[in-house]
């Protein structure tokens, strides 16, 4: 059976194996956890849909990459636009200032 408990000489053999900076975060409460979404993001009813089950962030890096290789600035703007355009109306929030309130807070 899989133990996922991490001991600190688990830490000493990463140390051994790694000698470059190591981040260490505890988490000791549930509300200490800040979940992410990070994995297969194309369109923006993914974020949409990523907030509404409860993550606190999308990390969509990947779409802006590919628009910064392809036309520079102007491919980033392009990228933003496509994911904002392909939100279905029906899908978007309420917008009650929650974690999964889309509009915007400049």
């Amino acid at each position: 059976m899989f133990d996922g408990a991490v001991r600190w000489a688990d830490l000493e053999w990463i140390r051994n194996q790694w000698d470059g900076p190591i981040a260490l975060k505890g988490v000791l409460r549930a509300d200490e956890v800040e979940v992410l979404f990070d994995s297969g993001i194309r369109r923006g009813s993914d974020i949409v849909t990523a907030l509404s089950l409860g993550a606190h962030a999308v990390l969509a890096g990947r779409a802006h990459l590919y628009g910064l290789a392809a036309a520079g600035a102007p491919g980033v703007r392009h990228a933003i636009g496509f994911q904002h355009g392909r939100v279905p109306p029906g899908r978007l929030p309420v917008g009650d200032g929650g974690h999964c309130d889309t509009r915007s807070h400049e």
